[in-house]
């Protein structure tokens, strides 16, 4: 058995929300900035909040596919999400409370990676 095959799947609940998430970042990043309380500066506002939900697509199938080790290099890309985030609400004041949600939101996603395998 190779050492891929023996790492655990994903399990699919935390795959589920981060989908939904991600895919809720892309569809409709407007109404995630207001509910976020960040300020909607045209465009490049909701071109980051696309990327990130971009992002936490790719990270969900991944992790789908290749189970255990790609769920453990998500929770350090977590974990660097919220840490870019934090830095960003305190260089950029006006987003603080957006960039901090944020934060928190990437905590999450990274303490269901640690406790769902």
């Amino acid at each position: 058995m190779t050492e891929a095959a023996q790492l655990p799947r994903a399990a699919l609940l935390p795959l589920a929300v981060r989908v939904l998430w991600g895919g809720t970042l892309l569809v409709d990043p407007g109404t995630v900035l207001r509910l976020f309380r960040g300020v909607d500066e045209g465009k490049e506002p909701r071109l980051v909040m696309r990327i990130l939900g971009g992002r936490h697509l790719i990270q969900a199938g991944v992790e789908y596919h290749d189970g255990g080790g790609a769920r453990q290099i998500g929770v350090v890309v977590d974990l660097l999400h919220a840490t870019t985030s934090i830095v960003f609400g305190i260089v950029r004041p006006t987003w603080r409370r957006a960039a901090l949600t944020d934060a928190g939101v990437a905590v999450g996603f990274a303490m269901l990676g640690l406790t769902n395998g």
